[in-house]
């Protein structure tokens, strides 16, 4: 059995916050907000987590902390 694709929606205000945060100093907080970014654009859990280099369930916890 397949699972569903997962894909967060942000509303305009929610984007521009993520976007301000994308800006940020921490190179990791920029790298989550880049796959949550992407993934609101359409990329899979499982596309993401190749792109990235981690686990899908690590890619999925990303996802959950931006929720």
């Amino acid at each position: 059995m397949r699972r569903k694709s997962k894909h967060i929606v942000l509303t305009d205000e929610e984007k521009k916050f993520r976007i301000r945060h994308k800006q940020g100093s921490n190179h990791i907080s920029r790298r989550h907000c880049e796959a949550v970014l992407l993934n609101i654009s359409g990329k899979t859990i499982k596309e993401l987590s190749v792109q990235f280099s981690v686990r899908v369930h690590t890619h999925g916890l990303w996802l959950q902390n931006w929720l």
